[in-house]
């Protein structure tokens, strides 16, 4: 059984669609922008509930089960931005950074290699994480 087959399964959503899904994931995104607190806006590209379900899916049942790093404080379960800033109260010097086009820099290629380093089984996994190109 591929990973595809066990989304399929598990979510009651054909393979059909799982794939039309995929193939059509760039044009899933509602786009809009919000204030930022020190001026100007930030965009925010928000999935369409089939695709944020299936992303979720995905979180829960896959990258949930990966290693994250100690210092990844912010994936930790009972994390919270409060915790992270007091692990840095002692600090002598705090970097705050704002990373532009963070999630459009990731690559297809760069999930791929995650996924396969989870596991080699998920390599039909590749299908569902499509790279969506910068609007």
């Amino acid at each position: 059984m591929t990973i595809l087959d066990t989304i399929s399964t598990e979510t009651r959503i054909p393979i059909d669609h799982l794939r039309l899904i995929v193939r059509t994931a760039d044009h899933r995104y509602k786009l809009y922008t919000i204030p930022k607190r020190a001026g100007g806006v930030r965009l925010i590209e928000h999935p369409a509930r089939e695709l944020k379900f299936l992303q979720r899916w995905i979180v829960s049942n896959i990258f949930s089960h990966a290693k994250i790093h100690d210092t990844a404080t912010a994936y930790h379960i009972g994390a919270s931005a409060r915790r992270n800033a007091e692990l840095h109260t002692t600090a002598r010097y705090f970097l705050k950074l704002d990373f532009e086009e963070f999630f459009p820099s990731i690559l297809i290629g760069d999930v791929a290699t995650l996924l396969e380093r989870l596991s080699p089984d998920l390599e039909i996994m590749k299908l569902f994480l499509v790279k969506r190109t910068s609007t």
